[in-house]
């Protein structure tokens, strides 16, 4: 059994983007291929997709099999006609072209994501059931070193002041990483302990579910 500690993680936030490219559509299959014209995505390359799938919609993920006209999402499984109907899947994707590191976080924490329920009483029976409906909203939150001179701390401000929605890029020191999409938000006001470091805290307030690669 391989056990993760968090000794070494980095966190970056996606900063410059490029233009965004029309989807015409997705396939279903166990590899998604999106079909969007001249639409100029390397192997390798970090996109925010925008879908008429909202389990895809507002996601990051990364290009893999480039080729004239298509690309695919790596590891995205949209074969379940159900959960991702066909038709309706056009919309558009937009390279980030360049991620800055928030360095000196001390500490990360998350709160929600747990599954929702609706209770639910048949007349026949005698005992209530759950039936489970939605996620409830996600949020991360980082306590970060104070010094608004460094790079991520600006970028982290610069995005909380236009209340802009950004990716944000967790590195593990095994190589895995995880992706996610979110307002950002920055309280300049620094926490003060005897024998401590001065931080502040910024929060990530998720509009979709990470997106993970191993390497």
């Amino acid at each position: 059994m391989a056990f993760s500690i968090p000794d070494g993680t980095t966190i970056h936030l996606g900063t410059t983007f490029g233009t965004s490219v029309a989807i015409t559509g997705i396939s279903n299959a166990a590899t998604a291929v999106v079909t969007a014209t001249a639409h100029g995505f390397l192997d390798g390359d970090i996109i925010v997709l925008k879908s008429g799938w909202q389990r895809i919609n507002e996601r990051v993920f990364r290009v893999a099999a480039s080729a004239s006209g298509t690309f695919q999402l790596e590891g995205l499984d949209t074969s379940d006609t159900s959960a991702f109907p066909v038709g309706t899947s056009s919309g558009s994707a937009m390279k980030v072209t360049a991620f800055t590191q928030i360095s000196q976080i001390i500490g990360i924490s998350t709160s929600g994501g747990e599954q929702q329920f609706a209770t639910v009483s048949p007349l026949e029976s005698d005992f209530e059931i759950q039936i489970p409906t939605m996620y409830s909203a996600q949020s991360i939150s980082m306590e970060i070193g104070d010094d608004p001179s460094l790079l991520g701390y600006q970028a982290v401000k610069k995005a909380a002041d236009a209340r802009a929605i950004r990716p944000l890029l967790m590195q593990n020191k095994n190589g895995s990483k995880i992706y996610y999409y979110g307002y950002v938000s920055l309280n300049e006001t620094p926490t003060k302990n005897k024998g401590q470091v001065d931080t502040v805290n910024s929060s990530f307030s998720l509009l979709s579910r990470p997106t993970r690669y191993a390497a």
